[in-house]
């Protein structure tokens, strides 16, 4: 059964469409290699599976960080996500940071990956 997409999702498509970059895109495609190494799992798992939504929003979280313009529109394209999704994941990383060393070792080790996987290109 085709998921219908919902109107934010086809106007994050539309935004996305036209701010994304070359440097944007494989910016995106290094944070989502660098996590899936990070916790060891495939991009699929990344996408779909609900029991990963940590993994997913540490990659929201390290996109936004990076000062990409309109990330959210752009996370709806690469994730097939809503926009609720993308500020509940970000708020939750944004929150959590603070006070749990597991997700500040989680964006360390992410962007270590990211920092060699450039080095190799």
């Amino acid at each position: 059964m085709l998921k219908q997409k919902t109107e934010n999702q086809i106007f994050g498509d539309m935004e996305a469409a036209f701010f994304l970059t070359q440097e944007t895109r494989e910016l995106i495609a290094n944070i989502k290699k660098a996590a899936c190494e990070y916790f060891g799992i495939t991009e699929d798992d990344l996408l779909k599976s609900r029991r990963l939504s940590r993994a997913r929003y540490l990659c929201f979280y390290l996109i936004k960080q990076a000062g990409i313009r309109y990330y959210e529109a752009l996370l709806i394209q690469s994730f097939n996500v809503s926009r609720g999704q993308v500020r509940y994941g970000i708020d939750q990383i944004e929150t959590e940071i603070v006070h749990y060393r597991d997700i500040q070792e989680g964006v360390k080790g992410i962007n270590h990956i990211i920092s060699t996987i450039k080095g190799q290109s």
